[in-house]
């Protein structure tokens, strides 16, 4: 069901924005060699990886909407989020001088309001999915989606990993 992905995506993305919190010096010496970004990249990634589960939900929510045959609201979404991303990084860095954690959280707001606006458009009449939360089953249902969603979730973080040493490289090589 929908809300039971959607809890699950909440669980485990607080889980693995925890775990990336508590290995930011670890994932910055991973992705940062140059030593005058170290301090720039850890303090980003200590504010990013610390909330990245409002940016996983916001996907989440944005692959439902497109499933659901709703390209242009997903469109709308991070249109959304970007413009939000702009304002509060010029509130966050020029005004508040939060410097590089400013950015960071302007990104995670853009997330914010991109949920939002997915919610709300979740919740009208004509959808397929619907929000539905039946207490005795959900242990049954959560356990079925981590079974279920451990495999996609593995290939996404070795994907992501992948990723990462990729343009490590070519960082270094640069």
């Amino acid at each position: 069901t929908t809300s039971g992905f959607v809890s699950i995506s909440i669980i485990v993305g607080i889980m693995v924005a925890f775990g990336c919190w508590l290995f930011r010096g670890e994932l910055t010496a991973f992705i940062c060699t140059d030593k005058r970004l170290f301090p720039y990249v850890l303090q980003y990634l200590g504010c990013a990886t610390g909330l990245s589960f409002f940016t996983m939900i916001s996907q989440a929510l944005s692959q439902f909407m497109d499933v659901d045959g709703k390209p242009g609201t997903v469109t709308r979404a991070m249109a959304i989020s970007v413009s939000v991303n702009i304002v509060f990084n010029i509130f966050f860095v020029a005004i508040c001088k939060f410097g590089i954690t400013g950015s960071a959280l302007a990104s995670v707001c853009g997330s914010m309001a991109s949920i939002v606006f997915l919610v709300l458009c979740m919740n009208r009449n004509n959808k397929s999915y619907h929000f539905k939360v039946h207490v005795p089953n959900a242990i049954k249902i959560l356990g079925e989606n981590v079974k279920n969603g451990f495999s996609m979730m593995m290939t996404t973080v070795l994907v992501a990993t992948c990723f990462i040493y990729m343009n490590s490289m070519v960082v270094k090589s640069l």
